[in-house]
């Protein structure tokens, strides 16, 4: 089946482009939803019409998309939990809460759909959670869980220091095999050498 991007779609395309879908995909979710319609004659002068507002509209909700990605940026958020001595909640933390949370954060209405949330957090830790504001803005924020306040920022502060130690032992262990390798291409020119 083909249709025409009434809305950008991730990972399907933009404003405006044909793409050939499955027909359940197109009939069942891209069509009610008002993301696309279908691409008949009368659909495609049709959409040649709206073309610029559609596109105005989709530039204008990116900007707020950004904007809003630009308050995300560097923050993270905290909940507090109850939760049993091996670190297993008692209950979880859901994309639904989370987005209540992030809602406050960013000062837009934002639901389920934005957090990219494979199953819900059922653990104290620090998560690297991706947030979806516009299908072109995708940012990312730290949550996290704990019993209290203060091991949440202990647990922070911890995740953190990991990720520079984690980053410094990568960029040692990149400096050694650029070494070997022109260690490598030393003894193979040595070895050229001497059979010439």
């Amino acid at each position: 089946m083909q249709v025409i991007l009434v809305k950008p779609v991730r990972k399907l395309g933009k404003v405006g482009e044909t793409v050939t879908v499955a027909n359940g995909y197109g009939r069942n979710y891209l069509v009610p939803q008002e993301f696309a319609i279908r691409a008949t004659k009368e659909n495609i002068a049709k959409f040649a019409s709206l073309q610029k507002d559609l596109e105005a509209k989709n530039i204008e909700n990116r900007k707020l998309a950004e904007k809003a990605a630009k308050a995300v940026a560097g923050k993270h958020l905290v909940f507090v939990t109850q939760s049993a001595a091996d670190g297993r909640l008692f209950g979880s933390v859901s994309a639904k809460s989370l987005a209540v949370e992030l809602s406050k954060l960013v000062e837009t209405k934002l639901s389920y759909n934005n957090v990219l949330l494979e199953s819900p957090i059922k653990f104290n830790g620090v998560y690297n959670v991706q947030i979806v504001l516009h299908p072109e803005v995708i940012t990312s924020i730290l949550v996290v869980v704990a019993k209290t306040e203060t091991e949440a920022q202990d647990a922070l502060k911890e995740y953190k220091e990991g990720g520079k130690k984690k980053e410094a032992a990568q960029k040692e262990e990149e400096l050694a095999i650029i070494e070997a390798e022109s260690a490598e291409s030393e003894s193979a020119a040595v070895d050229t050498d001497q059979k010439v």
